[in-house]
């Protein structure tokens, strides 16, 4: 995937260029939305990478917009989130979208399609340095 190459611009093209083929095709069923929700999550991913952090969180509260059950990518959004504010040094947001996460993976673990050892893991160490950024 371009995206893991580092090759964030360009890999902003291509999902970008998914987007409008996409968007072209209203009404949306359900398999349309989670593709499209896939493809904000990543072009936002591409967007903090490249820190344009607004752009990124632009994104991912347009893949918010779409009515979406589906956990794994409401959990991807959010984390995404936090990874963007803890980037821009907004730390009680960062805090506040990693408790979203939590609360979505807490008793769901049969549905949830990361590791979520590593997960949560990794979001504890991220809620220590934003509570610690916060304190001082």
């Amino acid at each position: 995937m371009l995206q893991d190459t580092a090759d964030f611009v360009e890999a902003e093209t291509y999902f970008e260029k998914a987007l409008c083929l996409l968007e072209d095709l209203p009404p949306y069923d359900k398999t349309t939305i989670q593709l499209i929700i896939v493809i904000l999550t990543n072009l936002g991913a591409c967007y903090r990478r490249t820190q344009k952090y607004e752009c990124a969180l632009q994104v991912y509260e347009r893949a918010l917009s779409f009515e979406n059950n589906d956990i794994n990518s409401l959990v991807a959004v959010y984390h995404n989130m936090a990874t963007t504010y803890v980037a821009i040094g907004e730390y009680d947001h960062a805090l506040s979208f990693y408790r979203r996460v939590l609360e979505m993976i807490n008793g769901r673990e049969n549905t949830i399609a990361y590791d979520l050892d590593k997960l949560k893991h990794e979001i504890s160490k991220s809620m220590n340095f934003c509570v610690q950024n916060l304190s001082e």
